[in-house]
């Protein structure tokens, strides 16, 4: 297993995914926790107790009505690899859950980022859900015992004028 990686290094992973461009909220490779992953999505199926459960396109937790025990390990097994061990899947549920919820709850649209259109709106949106999540991966990381001398500060990305 590799290193367990610092919020520090999760913030400057995250920060670069933003600030280049390379996130899109409902794709699960390319959102807050598919770059938090390593931009591997297969952590969207996992199980989480006795419950199977998947993350939707719109980033909500589904209950699946299939069960496939090959797929539901391999998303435990993704969120543990990728994360050497740091995160649960109920971690990583509520991550996805307060990004969405925050995009969402401040107007952003869900076909916003896929069909290019992003507006003032959605920019804004996105920000602001991941100010809201770096905050919540910090208090993650504070409850499994790492010490946060100084939190780095999240800027907001210069886009250029269409």
């Amino acid at each position: 297993m590799n290193k367990t990686p610092t919020y520090k290094e999760q913030f400057d992973k995250l920060t670069r995914a933003y600030i280049s461009g390379e996130v899109d909220p409902w794709d699960c490779q390319a959102c807050f926790v598919g770059n938090l992953l390593n931009n591997v999505g297969r952590w969207s199926d996992c199980r989480i107790g006795d419950i199977d459960i998947f993350m939707t396109g719109k980033g909500r937790i589904g209950f699946a009505s299939w069960s496939n025990e090959y797929r539901f390990n391999k998303g435990v097994d993704t969120i543990l690899e990728e994360s050497s061990g740091l995160y649960t899947p109920q971690e990583i549920a509520d991550i996805e859950a307060v990004f969405i919820k925050t995009i969402v709850d401040n107007g952003g649209r869900q076909y916003a980022w896929k069909d290019e259109i992003v507006t003032p709106t959605d920019e804004e949106a996105l920000f602001v859900a991941f100010e809201a999540t770096l905050e919540f991966l910090k208090q993650i990381h504070i409850s499994k015992g790492e010490v946060i001398d100084e939190t780095p500060v999240f800027q907001k990305r210069q886009l250029k004028a269409v």
